[in-house]
């Protein structure tokens, strides 16, 4: 087996290594020593490794947040901005006034009512109106001999009031809640009572010729001689009324209730003659043994 000689074997060349080539090159006078980080700087690069994580979430917001808004004011007008501002507060100031002129009305308009200013010129009525249309409670109110010709109070509380002797006249009382009200002796003539609550009220001597009091609450109020011609009680409910010296001139019963089959309560001091001057008087409901007064049939409701 022949080896090859010594000249015909190939040599690789070696790669000069870094330590050759700066040696080279410091011989050939073109080396530059690399730049050495001062300890400033590599302080601050220890801080920057350090800071940058907790530095990242301000980046964020002040990217998408504070610069677009920066933007939009920059393309805004500033005066603008100002006028809706301003306008902002106005309305603010306005809710905050109307709110103290509220309560100032509602303290006038109940002084006026207190103290019976204008009892006959009309003023207390304006004033009431005022405090209904308020959403204030009229319960227990004194307007005794007061003018309230066509006062709206319908859906009123006018509980314990006292209306006794006053003037409402084609007064608006629908749906009101008048229980235990004083009403003695009050001219309601032509007023509109319907579906008014008149439980315990005192009518005593009230004039209600042609008023509306169908489907009215009347148990348990005293109508001692109180004026009822023409009027309207039909689908009233009159048990334990007492009707003692009541006027029921052509006044239609129709559906009125004059006895409660449930409570067996029935009105009071009422006779056959009073009831057969009113108007649809066989429709009403009445014990049986008062419909054998009247010469009704029990059958008959």
């Amino acid at each position: 087996m022949k080896f090859p000689s010594k000249n015909k074997i190939k040599r690789k060349k070696r790669l000069p290594s870094a330590r050759q080539d700066n040696l080279h090159l410091r011989r050939s006078g073109r080396y530059v020593s690399p730049h050495r980080k001062s300890p400033n700087e590599i302080l601050g690069i220890i801080v920057k490794t350090l800071v940058l994580p907790f530095t990242i979430p301000f980046l964020f917001i002040e990217k998408q947040i504070v610069e677009p808004i920066a933007h939009l004011l920059d393309e805004w007008d500033l005066f603008r901005i100002l006028e809706k501002i301003g306008f902002l507060i106005a309305i603010l100031v306005f809710i905050v006034e109307f709110s103290d002129r509220t309560e100032q009305r509602i303290f006038e308009a109940w002084q006026v009512v207190k103290d019976g200013k204008g009892s006959k010129s009309g003023v207390v009525r304006l004033a009431m109106e005022r405090l209904h249309k308020e959403k204030f409670t009229l319960s227990g109110i004194n307007a005794n001999k007061t003018v309230l010709k066509k006062i709206q109070l319908n859906a009123v509380d006018l509980s314990d009031a006292d209306l006794s002797g006053a003037d409402l006249y084609r007064a608006n009382l629908s749906n009101t809640y008048l229980f235990k009200t004083n009403l003695k002796s009050a001219i309601l003539h032509y007023a509109n009572l319907k579906s008014a609550n008149l439980k315990s009220a005192n009518l005593k001597s009230a004039d209600l010729t042609e008023a509306n009091l169908s489907h009215a609450k009347l148990n348990g109020t005293k109508l001692n001689g109180t004026k009822l011609s023409f009027a309207n009680l039909s689908g009233a409910d009159l048990s334990g009324a007492d009707l003692n010296g009541v006027n029921l001139y052509s006044t239609d019963l129709s559906g009125a209730m004059f006895w409660d089959k449930k409570t067996g309560r029935e009105a009071e001091n009422i006779t056959p003659y009073r009831i057969k001057a009113a108007k649809n008087w066989e429709k009403a409901i009445y014990s049986p043994e008062f419909r054998k007064e009247l010469g009704l049939s029990p059958e008959e409701e």
